[in-house]
């Protein structure tokens, strides 16, 4: 059985982000658990201009000839919208399956534009998406085919053990530990982030350590600098750590009181910030956006809040008042984390695929 898995690989400089890690980390679990098939891999990232897609569709076309399962991973609307004409018009000739794990929280409103599409999903054996929003909200098109399939991560959940000891050295400080980690930009309220650790720290003359980690916007970069330079006050150290590599992101996140994701980005789903955070022992203090109060429960394993007044700044407040209560909330994100490994939110997909690879075989 051979199977095409359209999506973006990080082949072209490297753009490691939210869409090519569940990309990749999916492709890993299928690997692992269909050791037997073959997976071929198609780049779409180096085809954006229309020059590119008249070549993609020529070079699709005949890949898709002897092909029996086709898993896709578009990175938007243009590139959905493409995929999804392109198969729905060559699936009956070639009878291919296809699946689309859903990456971000932008579907709906793009089949909200383009009814259309209602009907060329209409042949997929299945559409998984990260939030039971998503779910009920494409239902409602009349679409069928739509499954819950949370995100997950390949890293490993920090010990027990190991959270008892950071727990005690993290109540020993004098200093509230922060951090961010997510693509740093505008969109994902950074922001908003130095600016309310800043207020804080001022106003209640205590020491506040922001940490940022994840790869920087190269448009924003000098905008960054600026906002830090405008933030800098005695009470407040904040530092930008850029990309850091796999291997150390959950012991990083482990070293703080709390991440900070007051995030506003349109087309945010299921963040694999909050469920990383949740394996490091991290609480969340969210931003009341997107889906965002599906995964992080207010009170337990962090806390929402409103991007419309200071919501956060208060939020900040209550950590630095409340140190200890906050530290009690790591056992409630490890809890929360095994609810999202690989055998439990893959489930509804792995299932599907086993499925149509034994109707092949009879």
């Amino acid at each position: 059985m051979q199977t095409l898995v359209i999506g973006n690989f990080a082949q072209i400089n490297n753009p490691f982000d939210g869409q090519t890690t569940k990309t990749l980390n999916i492709l890993n679990v299928l690997k692992k658990t269909f050791p037997n098939e073959i997976f071929e891999l198609f780049d779409y990232s180096k085809y954006r201009t229309k020059i590119h897609l008249i070549s993609l569709f020529f070079i699709l076309k005949k890949i898709l000839k002897k092909i029996d399962f086709v898993i896709i991973f578009p990175g938007g609307e243009r590139a959905v919208k493409f995929l999804t004409y392109f198969l729905y018009f060559n699936h009956k000739k070639n009878n291919f399956s296809i699946f689309y794990p859903v990456v971000g929280g932008w579907l709906p409103e793009t089949i909200s534009r383009n009814k259309r599409l209602i009907k060329l999903f209409s042949i997929f054996s299945g559409i998984y998406v990260e939030t039971n929003k998503m779910k009920m909200k494409l239902e409602k098109f009349g679409m069928n085919n739509i499954h819950y399939s949370p995100v997950f991560s390949l890293r490993t959940m920090i010990s027990e053990n190991k959270l008892m000891s950071l727990k005690r050295n993290l109540i020993n400080t004098n200093e509230l530990k922060l951090c961010t980690f997510s693509r740093v930009c505008y969109e994902k309220g950074i922001e908003l982030a130095i600016n309310a650790a800043s207020n804080v720290s001022k106003k209640a003359k205590q020491q506040i350590s922001l940490d940022i980690y994840g790869n920087v916007d190269k448009l924003w970069i000098d905008e960054l600098e600026k906002i830090i330079s405008k933030n800098k006050n005695p009470y407040l150290k904040i530092k930008c750590f850029g990309l850091i590599s796999d291997d150390k992101v959950i012991k990083l996140l482990s070293n703080h009181h709390a991440l900070l994701f007051p995030t506003f980005y349109k087309g945010e789903g299921f963040p694999a910030t909050i469920l990383e955070s949740y394996m490091a022992g991290l609480p969340v203090i969210a931003s009341n956006w997107a889906n965002n109060d599906e995964i992080v429960v207010d009170g337990v394993t962090g806390f929402l809040f409103s991007l419309d007044n200071n919501d956060l700044e208060k939020r900040i407040n209550w950590c630095l008042s409340n140190r200890d209560a906050l530290i009690l909330m790591k056992e409630n994100c490890l809890l929360e984390a095994k609810k999202y490994t690989p055998e439990v939110a893959l489930t509804p997909f792995l299932k599907d695929f086993k499925k149509k690879i034994e109707e092949k075989q009879i």
